[in-house]
């Protein structure tokens, strides 16, 4: 589950995605509010706001996003990217923890 939108906006980055805070994400015959967007290279646009549980909620064009199977790459890249920094995260929050970089 993705709840930090931070963590979120560097996680796209590191991927080299353009992000964007906040907007509409056009899709087609109507247009969705985002907390953060990410637009990819190859064209593939990504949104996300803020679900009812605090949790962020993926918003996306699947037409356009399903072409040639970008969007689903992307998609499990980003989600590998958030994990590995969570993860890290809370290594470094654990007593004791000395994390190294390059490690």
């Amino acid at each position: 589950m993705l709840a930090d939108e931070h963590l979120l906006a560097t996680s796209l980055e590191s991927l080299g995605a353009q992000v964007t805070w906040g907007g509409t994400l056009c899709m087609v015959g109507q247009a969705e509010a985002c907390l953060l967007q990410a637009r990819f290279a190859d064209g593939v646009q990504l949104g996300w706001r803020r679900a009812a549980d605090g949790s962020l909620e993926l918003v996306v064009d699947l037409q356009r996003a399903a072409l040639g199977g970008a969007g689903p790459r992307h998609l499990a890249r980003v989600g590998r990217a958030y994990a590995a920094r969570e993860a890290l995260r809370q290594a470094a929050d654990l007593p004791g923890a000395v994390l190294q970089p390059g490690c």
